[in-house]
Protein backbone atom coordinates (compact mmCIF):
# COMPACT_ATOMS: atom_id res chain seq x y z
CA UNK A 1 0.00 0.00 0.00
CA UNK A 2 1.17 3.20 -0.71
CA UNK A 3 2.01 6.29 1.51
CA UNK A 4 -1.11 7.93 -0.31
CA UNK A 5 -3.24 5.34 -0.05
CA UNK A 6 -2.70 5.47 4.09
CA UNK A 7 -2.42 8.74 4.02
CA UNK A 8 -6.04 8.97 2.31
CA UNK A 9 -7.34 6.20 4.66
CA UNK A 10 -6.45 7.84 7.74
CA UNK A 11 -7.99 11.45 6.79
CA UNK A 12 -11.49 9.51 5.60
CA UNK A 13 -11.25 7.58 9.44
CA UNK A 14 -10.48 10.63 11.45
CA UNK A 15 -13.45 13.05 9.21
CA UNK A 16 -15.94 9.77 10.00
CA UNK A 17 -16.00 10.58 13.69
CA UNK A 18 -16.81 14.29 13.27
CA UNK A 19 -20.25 13.65 12.60
CA UNK A 20 -22.50 13.09 15.87
CA UNK A 21 -24.44 9.84 14.76
CA UNK A 22 -21.00 8.25 14.15
CA UNK A 23 -19.75 8.90 17.79
CA UNK A 24 -23.05 8.47 19.88
CA UNK A 25 -23.82 4.74 17.47
CA UNK A 26 -27.29 4.49 19.47
CA UNK A 27 -30.91 5.15 18.11
CA UNK A 28 -34.01 6.65 20.50
CA UNK A 29 -37.23 4.96 19.43
CA UNK A 30 -40.19 7.50 20.29
CA UNK A 31 -42.76 5.72 20.64
CA UNK A 32 -46.27 7.65 20.65
CA UNK A 33 -50.25 7.09 20.39
CA UNK A 34 -52.75 9.31 18.94
CA UNK A 35 -56.69 9.09 19.67
CA UNK A 36 -58.18 11.45 17.50
CA UNK A 37 -55.53 13.69 16.31
CA UNK A 38 -53.95 14.10 20.07
CA UNK A 39 -50.64 12.89 20.43
CA UNK A 40 -49.01 11.07 23.97
CA UNK A 41 -45.83 10.05 23.95
CA UNK A 42 -46.43 6.22 25.44
CA UNK A 43 -42.19 5.61 25.45
CA UNK A 44 -38.58 5.40 24.74
CA UNK A 45 -36.26 2.89 23.79
CA UNK A 46 -32.71 3.39 23.42
CA UNK A 47 -30.69 0.87 21.26
CA UNK A 48 -26.85 0.13 19.89
CA UNK A 49 -27.31 1.04 15.89
CA UNK A 50 -26.66 3.62 13.42
CA UNK A 51 -29.74 5.48 11.70
CA UNK A 52 -29.14 6.43 8.37
CA UNK A 53 -29.88 10.09 7.98
CA UNK A 54 -31.14 11.67 4.81
CA UNK A 55 -29.45 14.61 3.34
CA UNK A 56 -32.72 16.59 2.63
CA UNK A 57 -35.85 16.50 4.73
CA UNK A 58 -38.83 14.70 1.99
CA UNK A 59 -42.08 16.65 0.98
CA UNK A 60 -44.78 15.42 2.12
CA UNK A 61 -48.53 16.42 1.53
CA UNK A 62 -49.85 14.44 4.96
CA UNK A 63 -47.24 13.42 7.69
CA UNK A 64 -45.77 14.63 10.65
CA UNK A 65 -42.87 16.62 10.75
CA UNK A 66 -40.96 16.49 13.97
CA UNK A 67 -37.91 17.96 15.38
CA UNK A 68 -35.37 17.20 17.88
CA UNK A 69 -34.20 19.67 20.62
CA UNK A 70 -31.69 20.46 22.56
CA UNK A 71 -31.82 23.59 24.99
CA UNK A 72 -32.14 26.93 23.45
CA UNK A 73 -33.81 25.72 20.93
CA UNK A 74 -31.26 24.03 18.76
CA UNK A 75 -32.50 21.32 16.13
CA UNK A 76 -30.29 18.27 16.61
CA UNK A 77 -32.51 16.53 13.91
CA UNK A 78 -35.07 16.30 11.93
CA UNK A 79 -37.44 14.22 9.40
CA UNK A 80 -40.84 13.91 7.49
CA UNK A 81 -42.93 10.65 8.12
CA UNK A 82 -46.36 10.35 6.49
CA UNK A 83 -49.36 10.07 8.07
CA UNK A 84 -49.30 6.61 9.87
CA UNK A 85 -53.21 7.31 10.45
CA UNK A 86 -53.75 6.82 6.96
CA UNK A 87 -53.32 3.37 5.65
CA UNK A 88 -53.09 3.09 1.78
CA UNK A 89 -54.33 -0.33 -0.08
CA UNK A 90 -53.48 -1.46 -3.72
CA UNK A 91 -55.32 -4.15 -5.36
CA UNK A 92 -56.01 -5.55 -9.09
CA UNK A 93 -58.56 -3.13 -10.52
CA UNK A 94 -59.29 -5.30 -14.09
CA UNK A 95 -57.12 -4.75 -17.51
CA UNK A 96 -54.30 -4.17 -15.99
CA UNK A 97 -54.56 -1.46 -14.07
CA UNK A 98 -54.19 -0.95 -9.97
CA UNK A 99 -57.11 0.62 -7.64
CA UNK A 100 -56.34 2.32 -4.69
CA UNK A 101 -58.18 2.85 -1.78
CA UNK A 102 -57.28 4.64 1.87
CA UNK A 103 -58.49 4.09 5.54
CA UNK A 104 -58.31 6.69 8.18
CA UNK A 105 -57.56 5.28 11.72
CA UNK A 106 -58.69 7.39 14.90
CA UNK A 107 -56.60 5.57 16.89
CA UNK A 108 -52.69 4.56 16.22
CA UNK A 109 -49.33 3.83 17.29
CA UNK A 110 -46.11 4.70 16.10
CA UNK A 111 -42.27 4.88 16.16
CA UNK A 112 -40.33 7.48 15.19
CA UNK A 113 -36.57 6.99 15.03
CA UNK A 114 -33.68 9.34 15.82
CA UNK A 115 -30.17 9.59 16.71
CA UNK A 116 -29.62 9.40 20.55
CA UNK A 117 -27.92 12.17 22.04
CA UNK A 118 -27.96 13.22 25.69
CA UNK A 119 -28.30 17.00 24.93
CA UNK A 120 -32.17 16.12 23.77
CA UNK A 121 -34.72 18.23 25.66
CA UNK A 122 -37.98 18.12 24.00
CA UNK A 123 -39.38 16.48 20.72
CA UNK A 124 -41.85 18.86 18.55
CA UNK A 125 -44.63 17.66 15.99
CA UNK A 126 -46.37 19.17 13.48
CA UNK A 127 -49.44 17.55 11.59
CA UNK A 128 -49.06 18.51 7.93
CA UNK A 129 -52.20 18.98 6.18
CA UNK A 130 -53.05 18.76 2.40
CA UNK A 131 -54.21 22.24 1.48
CA UNK A 132 -57.12 21.93 -1.03
CA UNK A 133 -57.72 25.46 -1.78
CA UNK A 134 -53.80 25.96 -2.32
CA UNK A 135 -52.28 22.93 -3.07
CA UNK A 136 -49.66 23.08 -1.10
CA UNK A 137 -48.37 21.49 2.55
CA UNK A 138 -48.95 23.99 5.26
CA UNK A 139 -48.08 23.35 8.84
CA UNK A 140 -51.11 23.70 11.08
CA UNK A 141 -51.18 25.26 14.42
CA UNK A 142 -51.26 22.02 16.15
CA UNK A 143 -47.95 21.54 17.16
CA UNK A 144 -47.51 19.48 19.79
CA UNK A 145 -44.48 19.44 21.72
CA UNK A 146 -42.94 16.79 24.46
CA UNK A 147 -40.06 17.43 27.35
CA UNK A 148 -37.51 14.13 27.19
CA UNK A 149 -36.63 12.60 30.48
CA UNK A 150 -33.54 10.72 29.75
CA UNK A 151 -33.89 8.74 33.35
CA UNK A 152 -37.35 7.02 32.04
CA UNK A 153 -35.41 5.75 28.79
CA UNK A 154 -35.31 1.93 28.58
CA UNK A 155 -31.67 0.82 27.50
CA UNK A 156 -31.87 -2.30 25.20
CA UNK A 157 -29.02 -4.48 23.55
Amino acid sequence: MSRKHIIVLILLLLVGNIFPQEASSKILFLDFNFVKGEPSLAGMTVVDGKLKVRKNLPTANNGIQFSVLSSGENVLYQDIIDDPSECVYEYPAGEGKIGRASIRKDTINFSIRVPYSSSIEKIRLNVLKSSSTLNKSEVRPNGFEFTIDHNKIQNRK
